[in-house]
């Protein structure tokens, strides 16, 4: 049985699968999709939260939903906010449309004249 966190709610939030989407694929409790997904459960006898315990077969089962590969749940997706390469052709884009002060660069209030091809 996984003893280490496993980051289930991160990945499917990553791939932008809903929880209602793994308990369709696996047939698990909607309620321990969700425990799984926050990654706490009440532990009935001490009345706290606490880590819970899948099997590896759940792991699995769970993982195969999200579609991804099983050992990448035991370590949190890449982040989004990655540096991306960005073209010379974007970034005048992007300031085409750069908010000013005065509103969107190239409106009648703006400060900053339209660009020019």
């Amino acid at each position: 049985m996984p003893s280490e966190k496993l980051y289930i709610g991160a990945w499917m939030d990553f791939r932008g699968v809903q929880q209602s989407e793994v308990v369709e694929k696996t047939e698990l409790n909607p309620g321990y999709i969700s425990q799984l997904y926050h990654w706490q459960k009440m532990n009935k006898q001490t009345g706290k939260m606490e880590a819970p315990n899948p099997t590896v077969a759940v792991v699995e089962v769970i993982a195969h939903a999200i579609g991804i590969e099983t050992r990448a749940l035991y370590s949190p997706p890449p982040a989004t906010s990655a540096p991306v390469k960005v073209s010379r052709s974007t970034i005048g884009a992007l300031q085409d449309i750069k908010v000013s002060a005065g509103g969107f660069a190239g409106d009648k209030k703006s400060k900053r004249a339209p660009r020019t091809k």
